[in-house]
């Protein structure tokens, strides 16, 4: 179980997985797979079929994921718009609690389309990435540049990751602005408000507020949990587990089935990029098959995922509330 509560919190989505790895092969390509060094970095190839077929492998890993796992892309899309993006608070629980149902009903009407549509496009990421390590065999290892970081949109930074920093550029402009008017509000009461509101907003540290009104924060809790009693732990414990195991594995199993199978079986023998691509792509098509034939108990997973949601909002609230009444913050405690 410990295992299970702390796997969606090192999951590792595509883009973060293709950055550690692009990294790791930068600095120490020993502890790289030679699959890997080619599928991370296409400017080392010196065929420009070569590294058309590594970028657009890459893109449709990012498109079958996304389609993959909508719910997941509607609750991220709902928490970095409407919270800070903290571990774990009641805007991030009530998104994924209404990301559930609008996967339900897409899902539902669909047949499961957007399954088969995400292992689609795994498939042609496999198929890509399995045509550029083919024609690499063949490749002339002619004197080449060293290779240089090039053309981050198409390699480091999909067009979609690429919008979603914008927007989150833009949104970050925008609360500044509010912040800033707050500030110069003369009725105390609304600057208050209205800086609350701008901090929690913001994706970044914003005017951080004094440590006494941070303690009954949800993502100062998590991330302090050693300065609480032992009945305040055991809430946010229970919270966190629920949250995690019941929500997120329940609602998909697939990927992160698909993630453990890609990263620590299939990525010893053909790198962790093509072994995950390969993992979500089967994954990905048992999903669909489920969802195709068995409609109703797929619909019951996702409820059951959003109810434990709910459950684990309603423990994070008995928290706050043991903090707050029931003085269960001991004080600014340093771990020993």
């Amino acid at each position: 179980m410990g295992y299970m509560h702390d796997l969606p919190d090192t999951y590792q989505n595509s883009q973060k997985r293709f950055l550690e790895i692009r990294t790791r092969s930068w600095e120490d390509a020993d502890r790289a797979h030679c699959f890997d060094k080619l599928l991370s970095r296409p400017e080392s190839s010196s065929w420009k079929s070569i590294r058309v077929l590594v970028v657009a492998a890459r893109n449709c890993e990012v498109a079958g994921e996304f389609f993959a796992d909508m719910s997941h892309a509607f609750d991220k899309i709902t928490r970095n718009t409407l919270s800070s993006g903290q571990d774990t608070d009641f805007v991030r629980m009530g998104s994924a609690v209404l990301a559930k149902y609008v996967a339900r009903l897409i899902s539902t009407s669909t047949l499961g389309a957007p399954k088969l549509l995400g292992a689609l496009f795994f498939g042609l990421s496999c198929l890509f990435s399995a045509g550029a390590l083919g024609l690499r065999q063949i490749e002339k290892r002619e004197n080449y540049p060293d290779p240089i970081r090039l053309n981050p949109l198409l390699i480091e930074n999909t067009p979609i990751h690429e919008l979603e920093i914008r927007s989150q550029k833009d949104k970050n402009k925008l609360v500044n602005k509010l912040y800033a008017w707050g500030e110069k509000t003369k009725w105390p009461v609304a600057r208050g408000m209205i800086k609350s509101t701008g901090r929690f907003l913001h994706r970044t540290e914003l005017g951080q507020p004094c440590l006494r009104s941070q303690v009954g924060n949800a993502g100062y809790m998590f991330k302090n949990t050693h300065q609480y009693t032992t009945r305040t732990r055991l809430l946010l414990k229970l919270s966190k587990l629920c949250f995690n195991v019941s929500n997120k594995l329940l609602a998909s199993p697939d990927k992160y089935v698909a993630y453990v199978v890609g990263t620590h079986i299939l990525g010893k023998y053909v790198g962790e990029l093509l072994g995950n691509r390969i993992a979500f792509a089967v994954t990905s098509t048992a999903a669909f098959l489920i969802t195709f034939f068995a409609t109703p108990v797929w619909v019951a997973v996702l409820h059951v995922a959003a109810v434990a949601a709910l459950i684990s909002a309603l423990l994070l609230i008995c928290a706050k509330i043991d903090v707050s009444v029931g003085h269960g913050w001991r004080g600014d405690l340093k771990l020993c």
